[in-house]
């Protein structure tokens, strides 16, 4: 017990240690004109999506449906890597990375450089189009998957497509080879719920009970549960989603740059933002734009005046628009 409770506050201390650490390279950034680097960098492999989800944005986004090339993608490797990023995730802006058929690909040549972490969110849809040891070999160090409760009407209604058998046989695959597997790159793998039911109510299903429940045999496999959503700029409204499901409330005052404006994402076409979750469907143009990685390096994207001029809004407390409805703001 005392254990767990030093471990808890280690894991907050850190956080808050790290946070004070990013706040200070914003300071100086803004004020001083100091030239920093991102914290982690996300790279889109593909904007293409194999569900629906009745909660997301991707039923709205209008960008020209693509996967990145591997030049694109090795150019992003190669600039993180000299700026001694550690951290890359493959989440999509709004997609599915298994939709990329190269990813397995692209993934081993993250291996050749020295990233700490390599993490990602998958919807296991197209997981059985692949070798699923070279999945979990392949580089990937932290796994998140995206599930609605294992209850298959409610599956079709969230996620509205009809692969319910899919995604059942392919996370019974995953967990299945991931306890037996002894060179997994995997260390930490969350199976999380979306949908309208609590953790307790979707650990008690009888499909998770009678095919999950036996493979949840190690401390690294984590189970969540989400039923607050963003609305994405209005987008969403609650009556787009499920009893039970509910359109989060706008975060409080926003003073300080949100610790999301620390990351920086390389679309799959190239194209970088300094945030990776806001989208404004009633506007042309994207404010968090700063640049494509064809002809504009990543330090002097994450350095532009629009980064400056974006973390300064908050300093001011006049952040934009886009920031100011946002439920995802975090310190």
């Amino acid at each position: 017990m005392h254990a767990k409770i030093y471990n808890i506050f280690k894991m907050k201390l850190n956080s808050l240690k790290k946070r004070y650490k990013l706040l200070y390279m914003d300071i100086t950034q803004v004020f001083f004109g100091k030239s920093i680097v991102p914290d982690a960098i996300y790279i889109e492999p593909t904007n293409i999506c194999n569900a629906n989800c009745i909660f997301c944005a991707y039923q709205f986004y209008g960008a020209k449906k693509n996967v990145m090339s591997m030049d694109v993608f090795k150019k992003a490797l190669k600039e993180s890597e000299e700026l001694v990023i550690k951290r890359i995730n493959l989440t999509p802006f709004a997609g599915e990375i298994l939709v990329d058929k190269s990813i397995l690909d692209k993934i081993k040549v993250i291996n050749k450089y020295n990233f700490k972490v390599v993490s990602t969110y998958t919807n296991l849809l197209y997981l059985h189009k692949f070798d699923i040891d070279e999945f979990l070999n392949s580089g990937i160090t932290d796994l998140h998957v995206s599930t609605a409760p294992l209850e298959r009407s409610l599956y079709r209604k969230i996620y509205r497509v009809n692969r319910y058998d899919h995604l059942l046989e392919n996370l019974i695959s995953l967990l299945g080879k991931y306890n037996k597997s002894k060179t997994k790159t995997i260390n930490n793998l969350c199976i999380e719920f979306r949908g309208n039911m609590s953790l307790n109510e979707c650990i008690n299903l009888p499909d998770y009970k009678y095919y999950i429940a036996p493979l949840i045999a190690t401390n690294n496999i984590k189970m969540a549960a989400m039923s607050t959503y963003d609305s994405w700029m209005g987008s969403i409204s609650q009556d787009d989603l499920l009893e039970g499901m509910k359109i989060a409330k706008e975060s409080g005052k926003k003073i300080l740059p949100c610790n999301r404006l620390n990351n920086l994402q390389v679309l799959s076409n190239g194209d970088m933002r300094i945030c990776g979750c806001r989208f404004n469907n009633s506007s042309s143009e994207d404010i968090f734009y700063v640049g494509n990685i064809k002809t504009m390096s990543i330090r002097n994207a994450y350095n532009s005046d629009i980064v400056k001029n974006l973390k300064k809004s908050f300093f001011k407390g006049t952040p934009p628009e886009e920031c100011q409805k946002c439920s995802w703001y975090n310190l």
